[in-house]
């Protein structure tokens, strides 16, 4: 989980950075290392962040709970407004230590 906060943030940094060098013309040059370095960080992140999400199972049904396929959910399945089942686990898991699995709709708590 924490990776992949981490890769969003830096996207979002690069992002940020990206438009400071479109806003300041003649300071492209000051920009674009810090852009291609937050940028290349994020892509190793999310790359980083795919590998170990693979890793992480379901306890009851074996699922990738940190990696959506396109299967049917479960109808326990928790989804957060507008975000899908994968970042609605992740910010379940980040903010109250709990998460309900997208496959066999079993609760979880992380914290005992």
């Amino acid at each position: 989980m924490f990776i992949s906060v981490l890769g969003w943030l830096l996207l979002w940094a690069a992002v940020g950075v990206l438009i400071q060098m479109l806003i300041h013309d003649q300071d492209k040059q000051d920009f674009a290392p810090a852009f291609f370095w937050l940028f290349g960080l994020y892509l190793f992140f999310r790359v980083w962040g795919f590998i170990q999400a693979l890793r992480v199972k379901c306890p009851l049904c074996h699922g990738q709970p940190l990696h959506q396929k396109n299967c049917r959910m479960h109808r326990d399945a928790r989804k957060i407004l507008c975000f899908n089942y994968r970042i609605s686990a992740v910010l379940d898991i980040i903010g109250d230590g709990e998460f309900t699995c997208m496959y066999c709709g079993t609760p979880f708590r992380l914290r005992k």
